[in-house]
């Protein structure tokens, strides 16, 4: 069975990669960075193999829809702060298997739910930012996930968890899930320096996953 061992409600907000490039900002944003750089350390000793995000910058007015790409690569322009963000080149693996499981769990509850395989479907900055700092090794699949409209967005975040535990076996690349709202291992990142909870480790090669809720801290991640 699948396992979710760590959910972080983080940052994602441009300057942290321009800070590498632009030299009045070199420096600015290493407290935020530092933080999503040890979230990814965490995840990592705990076993997970899969970053499920819920992607603030992917709106969905009707239906859910969930990247179900194996491989996530392209070069992306933000459509809403393209003098921020542009021509980012974006690549790491995806993981089709888990995104079907939340479909399925999702579509238990009534509501449109659909994985989608599709080439040229690209990846948000809410999630290309924080995988450029937690996920640079390319080693975690991710699987992105659209943001719908409230309160239907709460049922995906219900059927996630689900979709981990009844995950493969494992061997398999499809481990992850979304857990803002779950009481297990909520990491909160604050601007002056990153609080993680502690929760149990994991003793099984097969546990799961590290969820990320991508949410809309603007600046510096903050506690919820």
């Amino acid at each position: 069975m699948g396992e979710l061992v760590l959910a972080a409600k983080i940052t994602h907000v441009p300057s942290l990669m321009l800070s590498e490039r632009i030299e009045p900002l070199k420096g600015t944003r290493d407290g935020p960075i530092n933080a999503l750089k040890l979230i990814g350390r965490r995840a990592r000793e705990r076993g997970a193999d899969t970053f499920v995000v819920f992607d603030t910058h992917w709106i969905s007015n009707f239906g859910f829809h969930i990247n179900g790409n194996p491989w996530h690569r392209g070069s992306y322009t933000s459509p809403e702060a393209p003098h921020m963000i542009n021509d980012v080149t974006y690549d790491f693996p995806g993981n089709p298997d888990l995104a079907d499981l939340i479909v399925a769990e999702t579509a238990k509850d009534g509501p449109l739910a659909l994985a989608h395989r599709i080439a040229t479907m690209p990846v948000e900055y809410g999630t290309i930012v924080p995988m450029h700092f937690m996920n640079a090794d390319k080693a975690l699949s991710v699987v992105p996930v659209a943001s719908p409209v409230l309160p239907r967005s709460m049922r995906i975040a219900g059927s996630a968890p689900r979709s981990i535990a009844r995950s493969a076996a494992p061997g398999t690349r499809s481990r992850c899930s979304p857990a803002a709202r779950s009481p297990i291992n909520c990491s909160k990142i604050q601007s002056s320096g990153p609080k993680l909870g502690t929760g149990s480790q994991a003793s099984s090669i097969g546990r799961w996953i590290c969820g990320c809720w991508i949410c809309g801290a603007s600046g510096g991640s903050r506690s919820s």
